[in-house]
C-alpha cells in the first residue's frame, strides 16, 4: 500500500466516524449533568431528586418503584456505576433488609441492560445505530418484542431469586 491511500481511508474512515463520535460526546454530556454530587460537587440533581420521590410513593421499601427508580435513572446514566452511586445511600436506608441486596442489584442491573438497548443516551447503542446508519425508529420496532421477553425473564428470576431470601 502506498502512503497515499493509507492516509486516503483514514480520512474516509474519520469522516465516517465523525457524527458516531458527537452522538458519544452529546449522551456524555447528558451522563454528567446528572451525575452525582461526588463526582461534580454539585449538592443534588435532577435524577436523585426524581428517584427519592419515587422510591418515596410507598411506605418503606418496595420492588416495583426500586424498579421503577432503575428505569428512569438508566436514561441518564449511561454507565452502572453512576446509576449504583446515585442510589445506593437511598436503597440502604430503604432497604434495611441485607440478605435481599443481591436481588436489588440483580434488579438494578437487569433494569440497566434492557434499557440500553433503547436509551438514546446508550453509547454503544447511538454509535452502533449511527455506524450502520440504522435510524432509532427501524431499531426500536425491531427489538421491542426481544425487550418484552427480557423484561418478563427478569421478573421471574427475580421472583425465584425472592422466593429463597
Amino acid at each position: 500500500l502506498k502512503m497515499k491511500d493509507i492516509l486516503g481511508a483514514m480520512k474516509d474512515g474519520m469522516k465516517e466516524m465523525v457524527w458516531v463520535a458527537v452522538i458519544a460526546i452529546i449522551a456524555n454530556i447528558i451522563m454528567y449533568l446528572v451525575l452525582p454530587s461526588s463526582s461534580t460537587g454539585m449538592h443534588s440533581n435532577i435524577y436523585i431528586t426524581m428517584s427519592d420521590f419515587i422510591l418515596g410513593l410507598t411506605k418503606g421499601f418496595n420492588w416495583l418503584t426500586a424498579g421503577l427508580s432503575a428505569f428512569l435513572g438508566s436514561f441518564f446514566y449511561n454507565d452502572f456505576k453512576y446509576l449504583i452511586d446515585a442510589t445506593s445511600a437511598t436503597m440502604a436506608t430503604m432497604n434495611t433488609n441485607a440478605a435481599t441486596y443481591p436481588a436489588l442489584a440483580l434488579l438494578y442491573q437487569a433494569i440497566h441492560g434492557i434499557v440500553m438497548l433503547v436509551a438514546p443516551v446508550s453509547l454503544m447503542l447511538m454509535a452502533g445505530l449511527a455506524y450502520l446508519k440504522v435510524s432509532f425508529k427501524e431499531w426500536f420496532l425491531y427489538i421491542w418484542k426481544f425487550l418484552l421477553q427480557l423484561l418478563i425473564i427478569t421478573v421471574l428470576v427475580l421472583a425465584i431469586v425472592l422466593a429463597f431470601v
